[in-house]
């Protein structure tokens, strides 16, 4: 159960209320909006934004952090000072993990969500193809295979990337990928804005 203080201005906790504000504010988001995102109560967002209450449960600081496309960890780091919000640092595997499961595709985003630019890689079953538009939309998206090959059609051409080549193209023409091989392949991609938006 969450614990609600009697004066929120007198605590020893971390500052998360401060945190998600911030971040919500950063996201151009209400408080209903970053409540229904993280499938919580707007009144307990706003309890949390305000230090009413100072110890969330671990079940809300998850959905809120995922609501935001962090980690607990990064939320929880960015509370102690140890995250920075100008330099972010992660591994592969990345911070926010997006399955595509009946697509057989497997997005991963190696930074916080964001609209702005997508980073991240692109794990594609065997023998499979996926349409870029069930991906979502993009300015501008790089694509370089990092394991196996990959084969991408744009506009109805097809080129075929081993692992380090690479291809830039108009994310507003019609594409989609392809794995030719019988096990998986994974690509970098990167899209600006993002592929997949603002979560």
């Amino acid at each position: 159960m969450e614990k609600k203080a009697k004066n929120p201005q007198k605590s020893n906790t971390l500052p998360i209320n401060k945190v998600i504000r911030e971040l919500r504010k950063s996201r151009g988001l209400t408080q209903a909006e970053l409540a229904k995102l993280a499938n919580i109560h707007p009144g307990t967002i706003a309890a949390m934004e305000t230090g009413l209450i100072q110890n969330p449960t671990f079940e809300n600081l998850l959905k809120v952090s995922h609501s935001f496309g962090l980690s607990l960890k990064n939320l929880i780091g960015r509370a102690e000072g140890e995250t920075s919000s100008a330099v972010l640092s992660g591994n592969e595997k990345g911070e926010v993990d997006i399955a595509h499961s009946p697509l057989g595709a497997h997005l991963i985003s190696y930074t916080p969500l964001n609209k702005d630019v997508f980073v991240g890689k692109i794990i594609l079953d065997g023998k499979k193809k996926i349409d870029g538009k069930k991906l979502g939309r993009a300015k501008k998206i790089f694509l370089q295979a990092i394991i196996g090959k990959m084969g991408l059609t744009v506009e109805e051409k097809n080129y075929f990337l081993t692992e380090g080549e690479w291809l830039l193209f108009d994310g507003g023409l019609a594409w989609g990928l392809s794995n030719p091989l019988l096990k998986k392949s994974s690509s970098l991609i990167v899209s600006v804005p993002s592929l997949i938006g603002s979560s």
